[in-house]
C-alpha cells in the first residue's frame, strides 16, 4: 500500500490472531517493522496490541525527529484503530 511518504508492506498475515508490517519511508528514514496481535478477551471485545520496532537514524536532527514522532502519527494510529474497530464491528 502506498501512502504520503512510503509504501507499507505487509510481510505476514495470521488472521484472525496478527498481521506484521514493514514500512519504506521515501524521506531517509530507516524502515520499522509493526506487528498486530489481537486477542479475543470477551464475546464483543477485542484487545489489540501494536508492536513498533526500527533503527535510530544516525543524523542528530532526524533522531530528534523521531520524538515527535507519537505527536504527529499518534493521532492517525487512533483513527485507523477506529476505522478497524468498525470494519470489525460490521461482520
Amino acid at each position: 500500500m502506498i501512502f504520503d511518504g512510503g509504501v507499507i508492506e505487509i510481510t505476514e498475515s495470521n488472521p484472525p490472531e496478527s498481521v506484521t508490517y514493514i514500512t519504506h519511508f521515501d524521506d531517509g528514514y530507516p524502515t520499522s517493522t509493526s506487528h498486530f496481535t489481537f486477542e479475543e478477551v470477551a464475546k464483543d471485545k477485542t484487545k489489540v496490541l501494536w508492536k513498533f520496532t526500527g533503527q535510530v537514524p544516525d543524523d542528530f536532527h532526524r533522531r530528534f525527529d523521531i520524538l515527535s514522532i507519537e505527536g504527529e502519527t499518534g493521532a492517525k494510529h487512533l483513527k485507523g484503530l477506529q476505522k478497524l474497530k468498525e470494519a470489525v464491528e460490521k461482520k
